[in-house]
């Protein structure tokens, strides 16, 4: 089923591949503006005054279960599933991160194989069946770098050069205040937090990749409280407006474990040794 799929719909293959394994699906991510259907329609008048940016921000901090709480944290493991509704795969789902900025991204698609995504602090990298083994830079490496960042919720000002209140919308039926999140590389995101709750309702970014612009819609639908902290469990993802991928978290850990699961692949730090110029004789 998966090889049909992709021969049909190469182009959203890799778009959904790239989604899944090099975004931060689950930790108040930064997403960016696509450019399909709609997104978001007006919610407020032109007089209403709006909250700063900081105030929104200290609001969703809170609403997370306050700094000192998210601080306590410095070990995460998601365990669940990735399921591609017009594919009919469902395969298992575990993403390890770590304080200050360490990811690992592994979904097993059955006979595919296994899709990889990871970023070891320094060096952001994808190794997979349908894409092969990639070192990831440009704009796309600064979006990993800011997604790696297991405190990303406490460092939005810190992590892009500017955060700006865009207005108060209705995003997929709910009243939201829409942040313009300025990176330093790359286009505007676009990030919605929830007018009722402050949580992060989801977002939207355009990935740049080897066959062009991706645009990427995100809804969090489920948040579950653990260790005094509120986590995302369920997620819905658009990509280009039309292929849907659903991430569902069943299990989360906030145990240690041993760090060299980010240790780069084989794969990866060949390509490394490649890009490295010869010695000078």
């Amino acid at each position: 089923m998966l090889k049909v799929w992709q021969r049909s719909n190469r182009r959203a293959g890799w778009a959904t591949t790239a989604a899944v394994l090099g975004m931060a699906l689950l930790a108040a991510p930064a997403w960016a503006q696509g450019q399909g259907q709609p997104q978001s329609r007006p919610a407020s008048r032109p007089d209403d005054k709006l909250p700063s940016a900081q105030s929104l921000l200290a609001s969703m901090v809170k609403a997370m279960g306050g700094e000192a709480n998210l601080r306590k944290i410095t070990h995460r493991t998601l365990t669940g599933t990735f399921e591609l509704p017009m594919a009919q795969i469902k395969a298992p789902l575990v993403i390890h991160g770590a304080a200050p900025n360490l990811r690992h991204v592994s979904v097993e698609i059955g006979d595919a194989g296994m899709f990889l995504n990871g970023f070891d602090g320094k060096v952001a990298w994808r190794d997979d069946p349908q894409s092969g083994a990639a070192v990831i830079e440009g704009p796309r490496r600064e979006q990993i770098v800011q997604e790696a960042d297991f405190y990303a919720a406490l460092n939005y000002r810190k992590n892009f050069k500017s955060v700006e209140v865009a207005g108060l919308v209705e995003f997929n039926d709910v009243r939201c205040y829409q942040l313009t999140l300025t990176p330093r590389d790359g286009v505007p995101e676009m990030l919605y937090i929830n007018a009722e709750t402050n949580l992060v309702a989801g977002g939207e970014l355009t990935i740049i990749g080897p066959e062009g612009e991706v645009e990427i819609r995100r809804i969090v639908e489920e948040y579950r409280e653990v260790d005094g902290v509120q986590v995302a469990v369920k997620s819905r993802t658009i990509i280009d407006g039309f292929q849907e991928q659903i991430v569902t978290i069943t299990e989360v850990s906030h145990e240690p474990f041993d760090h060299t699961i980010f240790e780069l692949p084989d794969s990866i730090k060949a390509l490394l040794k490649e890009k490295q110029p010869p010695a000078t004789p």
